[in-house]
């Protein structure tokens, strides 16, 4: 794990999560997660999860969730039915390849400092 995303994690993550909850962007968000049109029991991978936020919807339309961040207190807010992976998205050679159906990424490439090799990944 890089510094900066840890720094970033646990310094500001309690204020960006507020900026969430503003209406442009709770609209926008909805907009975007309907699109993925999501059946029940797809697997999902969410990295750069946060709190949970978008993985929770996830699990409301009735996919296996798997949260990924780079931040363990992130992973510790989460209370709902999915698993935990503390891990960055640089390096996802602890998941197996094919194994989701969806792999979803919000608002995260910004705050990498190699966003080429998470994308390769």
């Amino acid at each position: 794990m890089n510094n900066k995303s840890t720094n970033f994690q646990d310094s500001e993550a309690k204020e960006l999560e507020k900026s969430y909850r503003v209406a442009d962007i709770v609209n926008q968000r909805q907009k975007t997660l309907a699109t993925l049109d999501l059946k029940s029991g797809e697997q999902v991978l969410d990295i750069g999860c946060g709190v949970g936020r978008d993985s929770y919807r996830f699990f409301l339309d009735g996919a296996n969730v798997t949260s990924l961040d780079i931040s363990q207190k992130n992973l510790d807010q989460i209370n709902f039915d999915c698993q935990k992976i503390c891990g960055s998205a640089e390096d996802l050679s602890n998941i197996d390849d094919d194994s989701y159906d969806v792999v979803f990424c919000r608002a995260l490439i910004h705050h990498l400092e190699n966003p080429g090799t998470a994308l390769s990944e």
